[in-house]
């Protein structure tokens, strides 16, 4: 059986990242969209049987896991009050709220909902995004939220040996993934 897998998704607004995290500020450098991740491509499963691929949905498929469902989950305002460490798999998160994933975490009450469909949330001044704006910027005073997710799960024992991928349907803008304190992949 595989060991209980803590993962820790830090899912980040306006392409921003732990300050503690890397020197170069993955978010920053023009030339970095993700680390350890597959080509783009539509959605692909391994299905055991003829019957089971025709059916074609995601249960169908006996190596197919869901993680939807309440994560722990903490929000700050910009990224150098990112709690350090959280990812490591003894870090408290007792304290930490639950919010349901999938979910729009400014739909849950953090932070404020940003639409722009011609301007950016942010000064254009690449490849910085830490900028300052104008005081009547939403950035002002949330220059740059950060949501910390954990969600223990475990994987079923038949699965020994097999590849296995983590898909995110969707995160804005970055994301570091760790799985058992371990950074496995970055994305943007």
């Amino acid at each position: 059986m595989k060991p209980i897998l803590p993962l820790a998704v830090l899912s980040l607004f306006a392409s921003t990242s732990l300050a503690t995290a890397q020197e170069a500020r993955d978010w920053e450098d023009q030339s970095m969209i993700g680390r350890n991740k597959e080509p783009a491509h539509c959605t692909k499963l391994p299905y055991a049987d003829l019957a089971s691929a025709l059916e074609g949905t995601r249960e169908a498929t006996p190596w197919f896991q869901s993680l939807n469902g309440p994560w722990k989950f903490h929000w700050v305002a910009s990224p150098n009050e990112a709690p350090e460490g959280f990812e490591k798999p003894d870090y408290d998160i007792s304290a930490w709220k639950d919010i349901p994933v999938p979910s729009n975490w400014q739909l849950q009450g953090y932070g404020v909902p940003i639409y722009t469909n011609v301007t950016y949330p942010f000064k254009k001044d690449p490849p910085r995004v830490m900028g300052a704006v104008p005081a009547d910027w939403t950035k002002h005073k949330l220059p740059n939220p950060v949501g910390s997710y954990r969600r223990d799960f475990e994987l079923p024992a038949d699965w020994t040996g097999r590849e296995t991928f983590l898909h995110f349907d969707g995160v804005q803008s970055a994301m570091y993934v760790y799985v058992n304190g371990q950074e496995v992949g970055y994305s943007q």
